[in-house]
C-alpha cells in the first residue's frame, strides 16, 4: 500500500512547470522514505493519501473513491480566452475537494476568493536542485534568456514582434529561447518563421529545445537577463531559478505570480514597455551595477528535500485533525 497516490500525467511525458513540479516532489518524497504511486484517472483502485492534478479535476467523478486533495497548478479561469467552463462552474467543481496543494500564494489567494477556506490550502512552492556556483560573470553585451515552451500564453511571438523594430545596431543584444516546440507546433512555427524571415532577428535569436539540468545551469550563467513575456504564471520556476543565479528578471505586470517574486528587477504594463526596457538595458553601460546587485542579493535556493518534508508535515497534520 502506498503512502501517497498521485493521479497525474507522467512527469516525463513532456517538459512543463507542472510536470517538473510533480516529478521533483515525487522524487523527494521517495528519498524521504515515502511509498508513492503514480496512476491515471482510470485507475481501478487507489491507496494511501490520494492527490489529483488540476489538469484532470473534471475527471473526479470517474475515480473509484474521492481524492484527498487537488494539486492546483493551473485553472481554466486563469486563461479566460481558452477556458472550457465558466468560473462559476469551475468553483462548483473545486468545492468537491476538501484539501488543496498550492504551488504559490497567488494560487491560494485565488481559491480563497472563490470561497475555499484558507485552512484547506497548503502552499508548497517549488524547490530547486540546480547548483549555484560561488562566483559568476556576465556577457559583455546584453544576452537575454527566455525559458519557456513555445505556446501562446508565454508571449514569445509578441515579444519578438515588438523587439524587431528596435534592432538597428549589429551588437545591441542577443536572445536565446529555451523551450519545447512540440506542445503547440503551429505557434512554434510562427515564432521560428518570424525569426528566419527577419534580417533584424535571424542573427540575434537562437532557439534551443528542452535543456538538461546541466545545460540550463550553463544557460543561467551565460546570459545577462531573464525575460518572461508570459501572460500568466502561477509560479514561474524559471524566474525563481534565474533569480537564484543572480540574473535580473524583467516580466509583465498582472501576470499572476511572475511579478510577485520579491527580487524581480522590473515589471511592465505591456510587451512594448518590456521591450523598451530591454533596449535601454542593452545601451546602459551601468547595467553591470544592476547585475552585481542581483548577484549580491540573490536568495538561497530552497531544496526539494525541504519542500517534500513540508508537504509531509502538512498532510500528516490534516490526517491528525480528521
Amino acid at each position: 500500500m502506498s503512502d501517497y497516490t498521485f493521479i497525474i500525467p507522467d512527469p516525463d511525458s513532456f517538459v512543463s512547470g507542472g510536470n517538473r513540479y510533480n516529478g521533483e516532489l515525487l522524487t523527494a518524497l521517495r528519498a524521504a522514505g515515502k511509498s508513492v504511486s503514480v496512476v491515471g484517472p482510470d485507475a481501478p483502485t487507489l491507496s494511501g493519501q490520494v492527490w489529483l492534478d488540476s489538469i484532470w479535476m473534471d475527471q473526479v467523478h470517474r475515480l473509484p473513491a474521492p481524492p484527498d486533495g487537488l494539486i492546483v497548478h493551473h485553472l481554466g479561469s486563469f486563461y479566460p480566452e481558452t477556458a472550457t467552463m465558466s468560473e462559476e462552474e469551475e468553483n462548483q467543481l473545486l468545492r468537491k475537494f476538501e484539501r488543496f496543494l498550492c504551488t504559490s500564494p497567488f494560487t491560494k489567494d485565488r481559491l480563497v476568493r472563490s470561497g475555499i477556506s484558507a485552512d484547506a490550502c497548503m502552499v508548497v512552492e517549488p524547490g530547486m536542485h540546480l547548483s549555484v556556483p560561488s562566483a559568476r560573470s556576465y556577457p559583455d553585451i546584453l544576452h537575454i534568456l527566455i525559458v519557456a515552451n513555445l505556446v501562446h500564453r508565454k508571449g514569445i511571438l509578441s515579444f519578438l514582434q515588438a523587439l524587431r523594430p528596435h534592432l538597428t545596431e549589429p551588437d545591441e543584444l542577443r536572445v536565446t529561447i529555451a523551450g519545447s516546440h512540440i506542445l503547440d507546433p503551429d505557434y512554434a512555427s510562427r515564432c521560428s518563421d518570424l525569426v528566419s524571415s527577419s534580417s533584424e532577428l535571424k542573427n540575434r535569436v537562437t532557439f534551443l529545445q528542452d535543456l538538461s539540468p546541466e545545460e540550463i545551469t550553463e544557460a543561467y550563467l551565460q546570459h545577462s537577463l531573464l525575460v518572461s513575456a508570459a501572460e500568466m504564471e502561477t509560479y514561474g520556476m524559471a524566474i525563481r531559478e534565474a533569480i537564484c543565479f543572480g540574473l535580473p528578471v524583467v516580466c509583465l505586470k498582472n501576470s499572476g505570480y511572475a511579478n510577485q517574486h520579491p527580487e524581480i528587477f522590473e515589471s511592465h504594463e505591456s510587451i512594448d514597455d518590456l521591450v523598451r526596457s530591454c533596449i535601454f538595458s542593452a545601451a546602459d553601460h551601468d547595467f553591470t551595477a544592476v547585475q552585481a546587485h542581483h548577484w549580491a542579493e540573490r536568495p538561497h535556493p530552497t531544496s526539494w528535500t525541504d519542500q517534500a518534508h513540508l508537504f509531509i508535515r502538512h498532510t500528516a497534520s490534516w490526517i491528525a485533525s480528521r
